[in-house]
């Protein structure tokens, strides 16, 4: 069950980043973008829990440490991420931006000593071939990658989003259960990303509560809320039952599935490289899943 959760929230992840690219162009900030579905959602979750009994402060001080470190590298890689979108060819996002899961995977075997057998690390080799497969015709008669300010942000992103998942990870070590997990995630981002919201737009001569505004007025931002609120559950639930090569390796569906979408959305065409791509990368998963 939890394996289908998390492809399903996976697979869920380029609709998201889509809308997050349309809020993106209307000058909102990365940050606003990233925190608006914590002060939203948060609060309701907190009372939620209050009233089902569940409510359960975390008592070791390191869960907050942790939490709060993933924190700072998250919203690096928020901003990081979405002015890589901005600045870049879309091409080079998405070939760079999906091989994550890679640096996620090895930050994992540094840091929290999850085992990479001859199985896992051949998974992952077969998941980058996907991507390349499913990127290469995108450009196809033209230079692979033009090495600019865009591309740089990207790389970046995808290099700190593998410390991000192992504090993450290591955060679940220090809660007694999933609940306490939920609670203390809830509180610690209400106090932290706000600060760091805060802080931020402020240095950049922005003000949040007009950039909040300005986001709440656009109609797709409430869809993105809350589908970010929703798949905030789940994705708690993964990182704390699952290992993080596990979850990086079946959020690499989210690739394919972003190329059937532009394809029954945009109408683009899907090429055989692309059907080889997603063969290779359902291939990975599921040789990952039954021989790890």
């Amino acid at each position: 069950m939890l394996i289908l959760l998390t492809i399903l929230s996976r697979a869920s992840g380029p609709y998201w980043n889509m809308l997050r690219r349309h809020l993106g162009e209307k000058k909102i900030h990365p940050l606003t973008i990233t925190h608006v579905p914590n002060l939203i959602g948060h609060p309701i979750g907190l009372i939620a829990l209050a009233a089902l009994g569940l409510f359960v402060i975390p008592t070791d001080p390191l869960f907050f440490l942790c939490w709060s470190g993933m924190i700072i590298f998250a919203a690096v890689v928020s901003i990081f991420s979405i002015l890589g979108l901005l600045e870049t060819k879309f091409f080079t996002t998405q070939v760079i931006g999906s091989l994550g899961f890679v640096s996620s995977s090895v930050c994992a075997a540094i840091f929290l000593k999850e085992s990479l057998n001859a199985w896992t690390i051949f998974s992952l080799g077969l998941a980058v071939v996907g991507v390349i497969l499913f990127s290469w015709k995108r450009e196809q008669g033209r230079k692979l990658f033009s090495f600019d300010r865009g591309m740089v942000f990207v790389i970046l992103a995808v290099l700190l989003s593998g410390f991000s998942s192992v504090l993450y990870k290591l955060a679940t070590f220090h809660v007694s259960s999933y609940e306490a997990l939920l609670t203390g995630r809830f509180i610690t981002d209400l106090i932290v990303w706000t600060m760091v919201w805060i802080i931020v737009l402020s240095s950049v001569k922005k003000n949040p509560g007009k950039d909040l505004i300005l986001m709440l007025k656009k109609n797709y931002s409430w869809i993105f809320t809350i589908g970010v609120i929703a798949t905030t559950f789940i994705d708690t639930m993964i990182f704390y039952k699952l290992s993080v090569t596990t979850i990086s390796i079946l959020g690499t569906i989210a690739f394919p599935v972003m190329y059937f979408i532009s394809y029954f959305k945009y109408k683009e065409r899907i090429t055989p490289s692309m059907w080889l791509g997603t063969l290779c990368t359902v291939s990975a998963i599921i040789i990952f899943i039954t021989l790890k």
